[in-house]
């Protein structure tokens, strides 16, 4: 399995206290602007790294969301996953996600509440779903779609369908499955301690494939594996997760009508 992660490190963010030895000559120059904000795409598992797959991408704070996930589109995430991604797993790779927006843009958007009536009739003539007439409300043509049991198809899924690749998605909020969690820490507190120049975004960028190319070796993602594949253990065994099948909802049918949903 490979994991896929987004993270974000804003370039201010550093170590706050050193040893000094009291003169003015000795005190560490923390910045005083919000620095640049950095979006890191990369996979691994427990072969490593996969193999050219690390996009490092920056805006300034000023124009950067207090939820670092707006940060990124499904567009753009879409084009690096199937660029830098893809062509670089072994054949018959499964993709593991979380449940981000940008990870699930469906090919064509199954009707929910809030859709306008005429993208809900443009549904069901692309679909070829005959319309009744007199063409009726609104919730009855939702019935009859629902009652047809469409399955949501998602543009990630069907890429990598194409490589022979499958994705499977997290179950929402538990992150404690995710090696990548670890694996962050261990990549953003070296950051935080090796970030001498955080006006040099250039400089923190080349930082960050140093560390995780030194840091984080095949041997650290393996342990991470196995620790989040014992946890998973632990809570089957202990009846938190269901052992029967489920449907991980991704967005709410009752949500706006944005491709988020």
């Amino acid at each position: 399995m490979e994991q896929v992660f987004k993270i974000r490190y804003d370039t201010h963010d550093l170590v706050q206290k050193s040893w000094t030895d009291d003169t003015p000559s000795c005190t560490r120059s923390l910045p005083t602007s919000r620095g640049q904000r950095l979006i890191i795409l990369h996979a691994g598992g427990s072969n490593g790294w996969v193999d050219n797959a690390l996009f490092i991408s920056c805006k300034k704070m000023s124009v950067a969301s207090a939820d670092y996930h707006y940060d990124m589109d499904a567009e753009a995430f879409e084009k690096w996953f199937q660029e830098q991604l893809l062509s670089n797993l072994p054949c018959g790779s499964v993709i593991v996600l979380d449940n981000a927006p940008y990870h699930s843009r469906q090919l064509l958007k199954v009707p929910c509440s809030s859709t306008k009536k005429g993208d809900i009739l443009e549904f069901m003539k692309i679909k070829n779903i005959k319309v009744p007439s007199p063409c009726p409300t609104k919730s009855v043509l939702l019935n009859i779609i629902k009652n047809l049991n469409f399955e949501k198809q998602y543009v990630v899924d069907e890429l990598a369908k194409k490589f022979s690749h499958t994705v499977l998605r997290l179950p929402p909020y538990y992150c404690v499955f995710n090696p990548f969690e670890i694996i962050w820490s261990i990549i953003k507190g070296t950051l935080r301690k090796l970030n001498c120049d955080p006006f040099n975004t250039n400089f923190i960028c080349e930082l960050v494939r140093e560390i995780a190319k030194q840091k984080v070796t095949k041997e650290i993602w393996v342990r991470c594996v196995e620790h989040c594949q014992k946890i998973e253990n632990t809570y089957r065994s202990t009846g938190r997760i269901s052992q029967e099948p489920f449907i991980i909802p991704i967005g709410d049918d009752s949500g706006s009508d944005d491709e988020s949903d």
